[in-house]
């Protein structure tokens, strides 16, 4: 939920990151995405965004039916 990583110690190099498939069902991460450490740039930074594929819980084979009979008299 909104969080974000820090990693902190890399060598200088090149590093890809990505977001672990499956984690969710409901949303898809963009990516991967590429740092470039070097002595100039020892610093990097990325952004993965997680797209909303499915905005509901249910897909609309999961209804109940309500089968309950009022008491007499109501």
């Amino acid at each position: 939920d909104n969080g974000t990583v820090k990693i902190t110690g890399l060598p200088l190099g090149t590093y890809t990151v990505t977001e672990d498939e499956g984690w969710s069902w409901r949303y898809t991460a963009t990516g991967p995405a590429q740092a470039v450490l070097t002595k100039t740039a020892p610093d990097g930074a990325v952004t993965i965004q997680n797209e909303k594929d499915k905005p509901y819980l249910l897909d609309g084979n999961a209804y109940a039916r309500n089968n309950s009979v009022p008491a007499a008299g109501n």
